[in-house]
């Protein structure tokens, strides 16, 4: 459906018309024509859907620009999408006069939000926490409200802002329209729907937990202490891509980021302690691509409007399986591919395979990564670059070989030896010898001991660690060595007769 067949509004449709669209999105198409009728409405879409011209379109419509009252208020868990929402309404009110939106949230100065609020907005787009502070303050009065929208209702309930809501309400008119729109319809969702909703219209756009068909998943088995190198790893597999790294708490996202800033990554860190300014600073950052590495925390990264991420990279996986389809449905989006990896570590491969299960989903396991793996990469990275120069007919260089050619030597020696330094620097700069945690298919039952694992092993002593024998198998930790040529080496090994098999261990 076209939005010139529902939206009566010229002002409103030439709006839509200048931001380029056309043809309504699902949500869109449903929810609108119950909003019209000033129904209650439920609405189920994932974030990056268009809900928010969903439930904009309509309370535009309704609202009277003359009277200088607040009639609509959408309520949003962070100030991210508090300043994203208030920015797609401002552009969708563009050629109405009259109308003026206004941004509550932490960050921006009480003096310039009470000036704003005395001036009466139209519409107001709030974090539940600060508008509290202004209610309180007497900053503002809400009973002229007609219009009131709960928008990710599911993430603000997570955070913690149920009593928040409940107050809320309570300075609001009950003669009013409610709109509830959320990613997930979870126990606590439906039971504030209830409470604050007569009657609603329920619609959803939600093909529940599913992932895209266009992103790539995959899982690798690390130890913990193993998991700040294999995330330098990958990202160096993803060279000069955009990346998004999610972590399940602030402490981790602060740590990580601070490893990867000392491993001469373009990286910064995105959570709930960061101020307003450095928020939109980092992600203004992260788009322009001054930053190749955005390391999150889920409460931060909900609502944040970026387009074309590569790849993402969980550091271990989620406690919530919404969590899960939410971080990898960042990348993969408009008809483009992506890639997701998640960490897991301890005995959580189990959670990861009954998730894809859950999910429908393929989330294939990864081998390691070796340091062979980075040096492909780096080395196809140096041809693309050579190629660039070429495509791109860059300075002529060929003075600088002209002693060389005097000397007697043809283009071809020339270019030959050229590239045997160029890849020869690459080699020393990434060598082949790293850790891994491995599994031995013998214990004691075998007659096996640490003493015969050392053996077997046939390393220093040093580059051998934390040696467990159980009683059908054994791990150790094996340190600064070429890994995948000793487990090649040990898998043509007898003990005892018995057929040694070394892999990469799971936990």
């Amino acid at each position: 459906m076209k939005f010139n067949e529902i939206v009566k509004n010229e002002s409103i449709i030439k709006a839509i018309d200048k931001m380029g669209f056309e043809e309504m999105m699902p949500i869109q198409e449903k929810a609108i024509p119950f909003v019209y009728e000033k129904k209650d409405v439920i609405g189920h879409a994932k974030t990056g859907t268009g809900k928010t011209a969903a439930f904009a379109i309509p309370i535009l419509e309704f609202v009277k620009p003359k009277t200088k009252s607040i009639q609509g208020l959408i309520l949003v868990p962070t100030r991210e999408l508090a300043k994203q929402v208030a920015d797609e309404i401002k552009r969708l009110a563009y050629y109405q006069k009259g109308i003026s939106i206004c941004e509550i949230y932490g960050g921006i100065s009480y003096t310039k939000q009470k000036a704003e609020l005395k001036a009466q907005p139209t519409i107001i787009v709030a974090t539940p926490g600060r508008l509290i502070d202004l209610l309180e303050r007497n900053y503002l009065t809400l009973d002229s409200i007609s219009h009131l929208v709960l928008d990710e209702a599911d993430e603000m309930l997570s955070i913690g802002f149920q009593k928040e809501l409940e107050t809320i309400v309570t300075y609001l008119n009950d003669d009013r329209q409610t709109m509830l729109f959320s990613a997930t319809f979870n126990k606590n969702v439906e039971k504030i729907a209830k409470q604050y909703l007569t009657n609603p219209t329920k619609i959803s756009v939600v093909d529940e937990d599913k992932v895209a068909n266009s992103i790539e998943q995959k899982y690798l088995c690390v130890n913990n202490n193993e998991k700040q190198a294999t995330l330098l790893k990958l990202l160096k597999l993803h060279h000069n891509q955009l990346i998004m790294v999610f972590a399940n708490t602030k402490k981790e996202v602060d740590l990580l980021v601070s490893y990867l800033q000392e491993n001469k990554i373009m990286a910064e860190a995105i959570h709930g302690d960061l101020v307003q300014k450095m928020r939109e600073n980092v992600l203004k950052k992260f788009k322009d691509g001054i930053v190749q590495v955005l390391v999150c925390s889920d409460v931060a990264a909900r609502g944040l409007d970026i387009k074309g991420v590569d790849v993402i990279i969980n550091v271990d996986i989620p406690y919530e399986k919404e969590y899960y389809v939410h971080r990898v449905g960042r990348t993969g989006r408009a008809n483009s591919t992506g890639i997701a990896y998640t960490l897991i570590s301890g005995n959580k491969e189990r959670r990861i395979k009954q998730l894809a299960k859950e999910l429908k989903t393929n989330i294939e396991k990864m081998k390691p990564i070796t340091n062979k793996d980075i040096k492909k990469i780096e080395q196809k990275a140096i041809l693309t670059e050579i190629e660039d120069a070429i495509v791109n007919n860059q300075d002529d260089q060929l003075e600088r070989i002209k002693p060389l050619l005097k000397k007697g030597y043809d283009l071809d020696s020339i270019f030959n030896g050229l590239l045997n330094y160029v890849f020869k620097e690459n080699d020393i700069e990434t060598n082949d010898n790293e850790s891994a945690r491995l599994f031995v298919n013998l214990g004691s039952k075998d007659k096996f001991s640490k003493r015969d694992l050392v053996k077997l092993f046939n390393v220093k002593n040093e580059k051998l660690k934390d040696i467990e024998v159980m009683q059908n198998f054994a791990f150790c930790t094996l340190e600064n060595v070429n890994v995948e040529q000793k487990i090649k080496e040990l898998n043509k090994k007898k003990f005892n007769k018995k057929r040694v098999k070394v892999e990469y261990a799971n936990n």
